[in-house]
């Protein structure tokens, strides 16, 4: 794991690489919207990073159906490691059966079959084997190839992620100072994490890889999402709240009225339990760079508390957990 994670700006370097070689994607008709399917926080970092710029709306499909309006003139991309996703496979055959355009990233199985089946188109994977971390890295930059090259978005996106390989490395090592922190502040306790609705996807990657790396709980929430009726729910039980911990996710791009919430509840979670923690976005000309610096602290912080929990190595779903979740 601790080789994975080391590999990020490498990773990064080859996803580029691959993108690059990546052949002219065909589309026969006017793309009208995208759709993003799969099961990691990947879909809904890309929808972030591009929500700015995109010519045509790029929503998250999430469960075993797609949109109402998918037609024709929707371009569906759908991702899968293993290939065996129940809910990606299931939206893949609605997305053939409705005509939409359809590519697909995926390292083999029942997709990889799919797709070449029905002539979907498969962007280009890493050679031989690939940790979950590795992939998500690859999987973000061949969903920006993909956007690009059906002429969806522009090519601002390149030197973005070449100059957030630069940040990283440079700092490398206090990110990881940082991540010991974080982890040795939440350690045993369960982890409450809230930021603003664009640093979603970055909350929600640090609370799964916390869930499958550290086999420690986790919860996430957004502003201005986080009402009036959570946070008076911080009284019971008293136990439970004694023992969880906070984490602001913040941004300098922020909306004032997020960074007023945040000032608001930063006191009454004080007052609730001793263990508050900042993580502010700080590094970084772009919003790009800010979450990839912030994805590879989650993953050195994650690491180590899996190591404080003693529960190193324990990074894939127990195959039992994992056999039953694929019969649904």
């Amino acid at each position: 794991m601790q080789t994975a994670i080391e590999a990020f700006t490498r990773q990064l370097r080859e996803s580029i690489r691959l993108g690059e070689s990546m052949p002219p994607p065909y589309f026969r008709t006017e793309i009208d919207q995208v759709v993003l399917c799969g099961p990691g926080s990947e879909t809904v970092l890309v929808q972030a990073i591009v929500s700015d710029e995109a010519r045509v709306p790029v929503i998250v499909a999430e469960g075993y159906s797609l949109p109402a309006f998918v037609s024709n003139h929707t371009l569906v991309i759908t991702l899968s490691q293993s290939g065996t996703h129940q809910e990606v496979l299931s939206l893949t055959g609605e997305a053939v059966a409705k005509n939409a355009g359809i590519a697909c990233i995926t390292g083999g199985g029942p997709l990889s079959e799919l797709a070449r089946e029905k002539k979907c188109f498969l962007a280009p994977v890493p050679p031989g084997p690939v940790s979950p971390e590795e992939w998500r890295i690859h999987a973000t930059v061949q969903l920006l190839f993909l956007l690009h090259h059906y002429g969806l978005i522009g090519h601002s996106f390149l030197p973005r992620l070449e100059k957030a390989i630069k940040l990283i490395d440079e700092r490398e090592d206090i990110i990881r100072e940082g991540a010991k922190d974080i982890a040795e502040a939440i350690a045993g306790r369960l982890t409450v994490l809230y930021g603003s609705t664009r640093l979603y996807p970055v909350m929600l990657h640090f609370r799964q890889q916390i869930n499958r790396l550290a086999r420690q709980l986790a919860h996430v929430n957004v502003f201005p999402a986080t009402n009036y009726d959570e946070v008076a729910a911080w009284e019971h039980p008293a136990a439970l709240i004694d023992q969880s911990v906070v984490i602001f996710f913040e941004s300098e791009s922020d909306h004032p009225k997020v960074k007023r919430s945040i000032d608001i509840c930063r006191p009454i979670f004080s007052g609730k339990t001793d263990a508050v923690v900042e993580v502010t976005m700080r590094y970084g000309d772009s919003f790009t760079e800010q979450c990839l610096y912030m994805i590879h602290l989650a993953d050195w912080a994650a690491y180590y508390l899996a190591s404080l929990n003693q529960a190193t190595g324990a990074e894939d779903v127990p195959s039992y957990v994992q056999t039953e979740l694929d019969k649904e």
